[in-house]
């Protein structure tokens, strides 16, 4: 999950190679998760992982002062 975070908070830096999506600042990227409560129920850990690397992206965003973030959007 480190480096999902890693590759997560460059997506306003397309030099640094990571994703080939890329967001200008005050961008959002919404990751829509389809049929949360089943896999909230089945895999409790990786979505409770999921969550809080979405969190700890978007952290890293504010802590540069940038307004980017990602967004979990549950379905």
């Amino acid at each position: 999950m480190d480096a999902w975070i890693d590759c997560m908070s460059c997506l306003t830096d397309p030099s640094a190679g990571m994703s080939e999506i890329h967001l200008e600042n005050g961008e959002a990227l919404v990751i829509q998760i389809s049929h949360t409560s089943d896999f909230r129920k089945r895999l409790p850990e990786i979505y409770d992982e999921l969550v809080y690397c979405a969190a700890s992206v978007n952290k890293r965003f504010a802590d540069r002062k940038e307004s980017s973030v990602v967004a979990l959007a549950f379905l």
